[in-house]
């Protein structure tokens, strides 16, 4: 939901037995999320999302550019608010945007 923090998001955690709401968490700097996945071992939530941002062009009759940055939050368990970060490749160029996660475990 976008409404009541412009630039985050506001996540809700419904009850498996009747939908009752038992939990909000607010991510600062996402606005948009796009997948959440939960780490069995701690709980902790893992959220992915976007920001973009627009960019007047360099002549008056060219469209805007939008520039999308990738976003990572992690929420430990009981937590009610989480900071988003950045995502980057390792060359410091903006990575691809996730559109999905999922949890696999500790991996050797």
């Amino acid at each position: 939901q976008d409404g009541e923090h412009p630039g985050s998001v506001t996540l809700y955690g419904l009850s498996t037995e009747d939908l009752s709401l038992v939990r909000t968490v607010t991510i600062e700097g996402m606005p948009l999320a796009t997948s959440i996945t939960e780490d069995p071992a701690t709980g902790a939530l893992w959220v992915t999302g976007f920001r973009t941002t627009e960019e007047a062009a360099a002549f008056p009759w060219l469209p805007a550019e939008f520039t999308h940055t990738t976003l990572l939050a992690k929420v430990p368990a009981g937590t009610e608010t989480a900071e988003a970060t950045e995502v980057s490749a390792a060359t410091g160029a903006a990575s691809m945007l996730p559109v999905s996660i999922i949890w696999t475990g500790a991996t050797e």
